[in-house]
């Protein structure tokens, strides 16, 4: 199964503690893409280009793993909600621009972001893991590993959500229109102003 997250055993205890930015001090993700490398595979060398920031969410996540035998663990997480791309993702604190720049920010409204029922329903898949357990040797001296299911108690899960930022661009058409460019995922989105 594709959307099977399989962790060795070392390494799924060790989500580390990330030093986020507080809200004091907004954040944003690196881009992912050029603008003018993008402009020149597209074609549109004429566009005006303005550099903003586009609004996401950082999640804040704690809760329990249920496992094999009824065994449960505490767990801490920390995802992006990405409501231009229609994405949660893992976030990295490596994914973080070191200065955040001092740009128009583009946000949008709460009607376009996922409500707690709906972003925990998105997170389960994503929370749902396999651990190698046990070793388990045969009669033929075989040894063979179980991986076991860790399973999240959706209703123990706590969020706590803070705005965060990811660099993009308004472009401005030579017919008048807009769109923004997402400089994450290179897509773009209606100007929605």
């Amino acid at each position: 199964n594709a959307d099977t997250h399989i962790i060795p055993e070392d390494v799924s205890d060790i989500i580390p503690e990330i030093d986020i930015p507080s809200s004091k001090n907004s954040f944003s993700l690196k881009p992912l893409i050029e603008i003018n490398d993008w402009l020149d595979n597209e074609s549109l060398n004429m566009v005006n280009t303005i550099p903003i920031l586009i609004n996401i969410k950082l999640w804040k996540i704690s809760g329990t793993m249920i496992g094999p035998n009824s065994l449960t663990t505490s767990k801490n997480w920390s995802f992006i909600e990405d409501s231009w791309s229609g994405r949660i993702f893992q976030f990295n604190i490596e994914d973080v621009l070191k200065d955040c720049p001092n740009l128009r920010r583009i946000n949008r409204s709460e009607n376009h972001w996922k409500d707690i029922d709906g972003l925990k329903s998105s997170l389960k898949p994503l929370l749902d893991f396999r651990k190698k357990e046990k070793t388990i040797e045969g009669i033929d001296k075989v040894k063979s590993t179980m991986l076991e299911w860790w399973r999240v108690d959706v209703n123990s899960l706590k969020l706590e959500s803070e705005y965060a930022y990811i660099p993009a661009w308004i472009l401005n058409f030579e017919d008048g229109g807009k769109k923004i460019l997402h400089s994450r995922n290179g897509k773009t989105y209606d100007y929605e102003i």
